[in-house]
């Protein structure tokens, strides 16, 4: 697949993330996509070698799934209606046959495993052609980070494998009242997956925390990030185009990095399922020698 045309396919699924409650036909996809009606249908077909139909649905299954396993808040009926469905007994339908579950066995027992799936196949252009499309990125600058104390689970393994270790932590945050909208989100970048083997790719998944941490099934432990002298900014768009911005910043800076110290690290600001995956807000913290 050409640069050019990830890029037209990337705001393709990125319109479907941020209107899954529409239907929309394939004249509103061709404008979205700047092509006309054949040539975006011929493109389609060539390079995701399924219908717009099973992207459409795939979309959709993903966000509702998340939204039943982590967003409780949210009934079943009205995940279901922002999906697009008219109906429960529609989405259930609809759900089930993506899952093999109806949406209340699911928010029951979320298959974390399925989720991780439904995630690869929406996001099928990730791993192909670095990414180029215009993300809301504000100006680098230095900054000082105050440090902050953190309950932190560490996921050691692939990073296929993460989402178990996201919903673990999930988990406990339900459990000890330690809410996104009460203390942020961190993540900490101990490896880089592009140059870690799987087994030992590690990544801090992490919420600010000054209490004390008792003994827990999930593996959350006590931890902190210090104070330090950071090059700062915030960007907007999936996980995949967050990496690369910070790879390139890397590559490009020409500043002393001191990762020896810390890691990289981002705060969440806005994340998905909340808001769909194009409009995630992360400020990233890359740690510089002081000057």
């Amino acid at each position: 697949m050409s640069a050019d045309t990830r890029i037209v396919f990337e705001e393709v699924i990125a319109w479907l993330e941020a209107n899954s409650g529409i239907t929309p036909n394939l004249d509103q996809l061709a404008a979205v996509a700047g092509l006309s009606r054949h040539h975006f249908h011929r493109q389609f077909s060539t390079n995701f070698g399924i219908s717009l139909q099973t992207l459409m649905r795939r979309v959709r299954t993903h966000r509702a799934a998340w939204q039943l396993a982590y967003r409780h808040s949210m009934s079943v009926t009205d995940i279901g209606f922002e999906a697009g469905y008219e109906n429960s007994e529609s989405f259930s339908r609809a759900f089930k046959r993506q899952t093999g579950l109806t949406p209340s066995e699911f928010r029951h027992s979320p298959d974390l495993e399925r989720i991780a799936q439904l995630a690869n196949a929406v996001r099928v252009l990730d791993s192909e052609t670095p990414d180029n499309t215009a993300t809301d990125t504000s100006v680098p600058a230095l900054v000082q980070f105050e440090g902050v104390k953190l309950a932190q689970l560490l996921h050691r393994g692939s990073p296929q494998t993460l989402m178990a270790s996201v919903g673990a932590f999930i988990q406990w945050r339900k459990f000890n009242g330690s809410p996104p909208s009460q203390s942020g989100t961190f993540n900490i970048f101990y490896s880089d997956p592009s140059t870690t083997e799987p087994e030992a790719f590690t990544f801090g998944i992490a919420a600010e925390h000054n209490k004390g941490i008792a003994p827990n099934k999930q593996g959350v432990s006590e931890a902190h990030i210090p104070a330090l002298h950071c090059l700062s900014w915030i960007e907007t768009g999936s996980d995949g185009k967050l990496q690369q911005c910070i790879e390139q910043v890397i590559g490009e800076g020409g500043y002393d990095w001191d990762f020896e110290k810390f890691p990289p690290f981002i705060e969440r600001l806005r994340f998905y399922p909340d808001v769909p995956m194009a409009e995630a807000k992360s400020r990233v913290y890359l740690p510089v020698q002081a000057q």
